[in-house]
């Protein structure tokens, strides 16, 4: 039996993982794996964010069925540092140019939906407590290593955040 068979049907979901050097993009029809269309690009980060948000806006429009299911959601992980309450790379050391770039306003005007955003290293480290090698521990350190290197912290069951989210930076 597959996972979205015994899940209540949840709304679409548009996944994007966005960084130093590849970007990909995944449409989850339910909410959960498996996706069911996938596009997979170089970020190409050294054009600039202008550039890099038409690629997103493209990648995720080219994902998604025609026309596009009522509900959907998009989610963007980015390397950081990032505020994600706001949405807003404030730097990224691995992505010349982005300072300040508010990655969710630009991203939820050009597509007409709803968008969030967190760090790629804390989305990983609460994707590995609640799925993967951490699930069922109450503290775990998340380190990647790619592009650029970054962690996120599980403590006491809650990702750890901190001050505009910048706790594991």
């Amino acid at each position: 039996m597959r996972l979205r068979d015994i899940l209540p049907l949840m709304q679409p979901v548009v996944a994007v993982d966005l960084g130093g050097t590849n970007l990909r993009v995944a449409y989850y029809p339910h909410g959960a794996p498996p996706a069911e269309r996938i596009h997979r690009s170089p970020s190409a980060v050294e054009r600039g964010p202008e550039a890099v948000l038409a690629a997103i806006r493209d990648a995720v429009l080219g994902v998604l069925p025609k026309p596009a299911p009522a509900g959907v959601r998009v989610g963007v992980v980015s390397p950081g540092p990032l505020d994600p309450a706001q949405g807003v790379v404030l730097s990224s050391p691995n992505m010349p140019g982005w300072k300040d770039v508010p990655l969710r306003q630009e991203l939820e005007r050009m597509l007409g939906f709803p968008v969030r955003v967190g760090n790629d290293a804390n989305l990983a480290a609460l994707a590995e407590w609640r799925y993967g090698a951490g699930a069922g521990v109450d503290h775990l350190v998340f380190l990647t290593i790619g592009t650029g290197i970054g962690g996120g912290v599980i403590t006491d069951g809650q990702l750890l955040l901190g001050a505009r989210g910048l706790a594991a930076e």
